[in-house]
């Protein structure tokens, strides 16, 4: 039974992604030439323009030394709490810019 199972879904598997994969270009797409004259980035992202001052944290991590950078932004009005939004990889600091 699980021999039919697994010939089924590995029939079935490619089909199904066929089926979703879509034939229209994403509607969110950045012409090349916004960055034709663009500087090269470094690792840290050094030259990127952040929206509020950066700091750095110094600590150890797995027996090596590292920095983390932060941007530490102040409430609007009074303060109801702390938020920490965390970026890096998939989420760059201007992903979070609309929530400041």
């Amino acid at each position: 039974m699980s021999f039919i199972r697994a010939i089924l879904i590995a029939c079935a598997l490619p089909l199904i992604l066929a089926a979703c994969a879509s034939t229209e270009p994403p509607s969110n797409t950045v012409s090349a030439s916004l960055y034709k004259d663009a500087a090269p980035l470094d690792l840290r992202l050094s030259n990127l323009p952040y929206p509020y001052p950066v700091k750095e944290f110094q600590t150890r991590l797995q027996g090596q030394a590292v920095t983390m950078a932060y941007m530490d932004v102040k409430a609007v009005g009074k303060q109801r709490g702390v938020v920490l939004l965390f970026h890096g990889k998939n989420f760059s600091s201007d992903y979070w810019a609309p929530l400041s």
